[in-house]
């Protein structure tokens, strides 16, 4: 059963490395959690190793600007930085599973959908985009936009996949997210929701991020610094407010402990009205049991 606390303090001792979920933890896209700050400021003082893990299409150097904007400064709240986005160009320069060992050398890319039209993610990589889906080799998702005609988007997104699963073309979705919480508590569908479709269709997807296991290795040999890599997931403690992503993602992982942060993407589901209400125990329960997931703690926020 999941122990609900109310100061990270409380359990982060037994812990050498904590890996930290960004959106949803940190921040909620657009403000960051003051709490949440001072809290890895004091981990990171008692000589913990902090990861911060998040399902994001930008590569790590744009992430860094974004945490410094919020206030994060690596060393000080933070060590390391690990994205999705980055795991997705590590196997593009340097193919190491099936997937991209299968694609043709620099493939041209259709570009599906992106959030804010940015890709950066695909500068200097072994790969160009291309218009026309008549002349690509695979097709990539980095993100969707949010707000009016969602619905409308979706279906034309899903047409052009079906004309992609005639041609065979794959797909590259380096944020396996199905649903993100935005600053106003709205809910809206992700990347990760257009991949499942397509790959349900019979499609060849590769989805990076959480809950694939394999990211969470990306993590345990940058805290190897600290604590021998087969030793990282019996010291590490993940945080993070998705149940399907960041709680089952360190339960494949086999990471010793996950605590579930409630004020996040599950807040309606909790009936939740405010970041500092109580965390109804029974509510609680109820949405674990709906998902067949057990994290080790919940907590409201994460504070000191």
């Amino acid at each position: 059963m999941t122990e609900i606390i109310t100061r990270i303090r409380d359990i982060v001792k037994p812990f050498d490395t904590i890996i930290v979920d960004q959106w949803g933890v940190m921040h909620n896209g657009r403000k960051a959690s003051q709490n949440t700050k001072l809290a890895l400021l004091k981990i990171k003082k008692l000589g913990k190793c902090i990861v911060t893990l998040s399902n994001s299409s930008k590569p790590r150097r744009e992430t860094k600007m974004m945490l410094d904007a919020l206030g994060f400064e690596q060393g000080q709240h933070y060590d390391h930085i690990v994205t999705s986005g980055a795991d997705m160009q590590d196997q593009m320069l340097e193919p190491k599973d099936e997937f991209y060992q299968a694609l043709p050398k620099n493939p041209r890319l259709f570009v599906l959908a992106t959030y804010d039209g940015d890709l950066s993610l695909l500068q200097n990589m072994p790969c160009r985009v291309v218009e026309n889906l008549e002349q690509a080799d695979a097709l990539i998702i980095t993100g969707l936009a949010y707000g009016q005609g969602e619905g409308e988007k979706l279906a034309k997104l899903k047409a052009i996949l079906a004309i992609a699963k005639v041609k065979n073309l794959p797909l590259i979705c380096p944020n396996a997210d199905m649903a993100v919480a935005m600053p106003d508590g709205s809910i809206h569908p992700c990347a990760g929701v257009i991949a499942k479709y397509y790959a349900q269709q019979g499609g060849r997807v590769r989805m990076h991020g959480k809950p694939d296991p394999h990211i969470y290795y990306s993590c345990f040999r940058l805290a190897a610094e600290k604590i021998p890599i087969n030793k990282s997931a019996e010291k590490c403690l993940a945080i993070g407010d998705s149940l399907a992503n960041d709680i089952k993602g360190a339960q494949n992982a086999k990471c010793n402990a996950s605590l579930f942060v409630a004020s996040g993407i599950h807040q309606h589901d909790l009936e939740m009205q405010k970041i500092n209400e109580s965390i109804n125990p029974q509510r609680l329960e109820k949405l674990t049991n709906r998902f067949n997931i057990t994290p080790t703690f919940a907590i409201n926020e994460v504070c000191w």
